[in-house]
């Protein structure tokens, strides 16, 4: 059994022994990194899975936070290796956790955009740029109604940030961030 599989049996049978057996597994992928860019499908695979297969048992049991550990796993070896592939296998994770109805799957589209989108805080602008282009491109190409889900959330993070203040009173990293949001807006 590979540790994907192995995962997901810990979370089917989901008890406080097995959110240890997870717990030790992650803290082990981490140290050792047992996991690799080829297992970026096998994950995102696994939390459609785990929403899709334990709806109706108790994957509303599932703390998040253990489900967020699988979405920083899939986060982190995409953005190391920035492979046009890996990319590609997000945009397809995307258009499916939209075929079930799941908070949770919700979040990590919405985790997915925000980073692949906007970046992180130790990206250079140009790995930023990069990031969105391979994002944008895959989308593009394997993610059904694209324009309006990048178009939805550039709006509605674009909404959050409205203040009552002027735009030239706004801090410098709210004013990137708006003008990164119609940027993206703008380009699809």
């Amino acid at each position: 059994m590979n540790n994907i599989d192995l995962i997901y049996q810990y979370l089917k049978e989901y008890s406080k022994e097995t959110v240890e057996q997870f717990d030790d597994l992650m803290d082990q992928a981490e140290e050792d990194n047992i996991f690799s860019e080829e297992d970026i499908s096998g994950l995102c695979n696994l939390l459609f899975s785990v929403e899709r297969d334990l709806e109706n048992e108790s994957s509303y049991n599932i703390d998040w936070t253990i489900k967020d550990r699988i979405t920083e796993t899939i986060i982190i070896l995409t953005l190391k290796n920035k492979s046009a592939t890996h990319f590609e296998t997000i945009a397809k994770a995307i258009n499916k956790y939209r075929t079930i109805s799941r908070p949770y799957l919700e979040t990590v589209i919405e985790t997915f955009l925000t980073v692949f989108l906007l970046g992180t805080p130790d990206q250079s602008e140009d790995e930023i740029a990069q990031n969105r282009s391979l994002l944008l491109e895959a989308m593009k190409d394997y993610t059904q109604d694209y324009k309006e889900i990048i178009k939805s959330f550039c709006q509605s993070n674009l909404e959050q940030l409205k203040s009552d203040k002027m735009e030239d009173e706004l801090p410098p990293q709210v004013k990137k961030l708006k003008s990164s949001l119609s940027e993206i807006y703008n380009l699809v």
